[in-house]
C-alpha cells in the first residue's frame, strides 16, 4: 500500500536537486566541503522536509488518520448496508435490487458532501465514503456512482491514502459504467497501475433512454461498437463471460453435444454483463474459438428489463418475445436434458 510517510520521503528526495539538477545525498560532513551558498540551500530545505514530516506525523497520530465524530459510526456502516441492500432475498428480480441499492445510496447523502467541501472530510469518513461508492458502483454499474468515486478518489489522493487497490477499482468502475471517456483521462493519469487503455467506443446515433442496446467488440477488443438489441420472438438468451469457469464448461460440454450444438448454434444469443474487466480482447478472443457461442456485452444491465438475475452462465427461452423458461448454472455433469425440455417448451425442434 502507499503509506503517507513513505510517499512523503520519496517526494522530498526531489528537493535535493543541486544547480546542475542531481540528486545530491544529505551528509553533513560532505556538505562542509561544499560552497557556502550550497550548504545554506541544503539546510533550508532539510528544515522544510522536517517541518512537513512533522506535520504529517501529527494528522497521522494526532487525530486526522483516526479521528472520529458522531457521524463517522454511520458512515462506516455505509458499505455494510449497500452489500445488504444488493444482496436482500426479498428483491426477487435484479431490477428491485438494483432499485434498492440505488435508493440506499441516495440515502447516505454521499453526493451532498460531495458538493460541501470534500477535502474536510476526516481520513476515516473519506476511505469510508470511498468503499461505499466503490461496493455501490460495483452492483450497480452506475456512471453517476461512478464518477462519485472518482471524487472521493481524489479526496483519499490528496489526503495521501490512495492504495494501488483504489486505482484499479475506480478504473473498472468507470469501464463497467461504460464511461469510457473518464475512464481514457483516468488511465493517461494512472497507466502506470493499470495493465490496458479503455476501447474507443462508437455509440449508436439516436440511442432512446432505456433501450436494450449491446457492445460489438471487434477483432482485437481495441474497439466496440454500439447497436439496438434485436432479439428473434423465439429465441434462446445466454447470460454468460467468457472468464466464468461455470460458463466455460458450459460452452465446452454444449460443444461435445451434437443436439445441443445444433440447438445453439441456430437460436442461441450470447450476452455479458458489465464488467471491470478492462481487457476486451478476453471477449474477442473468445469469440474466434467459439463461433458458435459469440459474445456481445451489454451497453447496461438497467436497459435489459427482461433479465431477472445476472448469474453466469444463464439461459433464458423466450417465445414471441416473452421468458417462459429459465435455466441457471451449470452443475457437473450439465443441464442437456433441462436446455432440450426447454427448447421444447418454446416450440424448437
Amino acid at each position: 500500500s502507499c503509506n503517507p510517510i513513505g510517499k512523503l520521503l520519496i517526494d522530498s528526495a526531489c528537493c535535493f536537486k543541486g544547480p546542475r539538477s542531481r540528486l545530491r545525498r544529505l551528509s553533513l560532513r560532505g556538505s562542509r566541503n561544499l560552497p557556502k551558498v550550497h550548504r545554506l540551500y541544503m539546510h533550508w530545505k532539510l528544515l522544510i522536509y522536517l517541518t512537513v514530516l512533522c506535520s504529517t506525523l501529527v494528522q497521522l497520530y494526532a487525530g486526522d488518520a483516526y479521528a472520529s465524530d458522531d457521524s463517522s459510526s454511520g458512515v462506516l456502516k455505509l458499505r455494510a448496508d449497500i452489500i445488504a441492500a444488493a444482496k436482500n432475498p426479498d428483491q426477487a428480480s435484479e431490477s428491485k435490487r438494483l432499485a434498492h441499492v440505488m435508493q440506499t445510496y441516495a440515502l447516505a447523502g454521499i453526493r451532498l458532501r460531495l458538493k460541501q467541501d470534500a477535502q474536510k472530510l476526516s481520513s476515516t469518513d473519506a476511505r469510508a465514503l470511498f468503499e461505499a461508492a466503490n461496493a455501490a458502483s460495483f452492483y450497480t454499474d452506475d456512471a453517476g456512482i461512478a464518477n462519485d468515486q472518482v471524487k472521493l478518489f481524489k479526496v483519499l489522493e490528496g489526503k495521501r491514502l490512495m492504495q494501488p487497490s483504489d486505482i484499479v477499482n475506480t478504473y473498472g468502475a468507470l469501464v463497467a459504467a461504460r464511461d469510457f471517456n473518464a475512464a481514457q483521462a483516468f488511465f493517461h493519469n494512472y497507466s502506470y497501475a493499470l495493465p490496458r487503455r479503455p476501447p474507443k467506443l462508437i455509440p449508436l446515433k439516436g440511442r432512446e433512454a432505456g433501450m436494450a442496446s449491446e457492445l460489438v467488440v471487434n477483432t482485437d477488443g481495441a474497439v466496440l461498437k454500439e447497436s439496438m438489441a434485436r432479439l428473434e420472438p423465439t429465441t434462446i438468451l445466454v447470460v454468460g463471460d467468457p472468464l466464468c469457469a461455470y460458463t466455460q464448461q458450459a460452452a465446452d460440454d454444449i460443444s461435445r453435444s451434437s443436439p445441443l450444438r445444433k440447438l445453439m448454434r441456430d437460436y442461441s444469443r450470447w450476452i455479458a454483463p458489465p464488467s471491470r474487466q478492462p481487457d476486451f480482447s478476453v471477449y474477442a478472443q473468445w469469440n474466434a474459438h467459439h463461433p458458435d457461442a459469440h459474445f456481445s456485452l451489454v451497453y447496461r444491465r438497467s436497459d435489459w428489463r427482461m433479465i431477472n438475475h445476472w448469474e453466469t452462465p444463464a439461459f433464458y427461452f423466450f417465445k414471441n418475445g416473452r421468458v417462459v423458461r429459465q435455466v441457471t448454472g451449470w452443475p457437473r455433469g450439465g443441464r442437456q436434458q433441462e436446455l432440450l425440455s426447454a427448447a421444447k417448451a418454446i416450440g424448437l425442434p
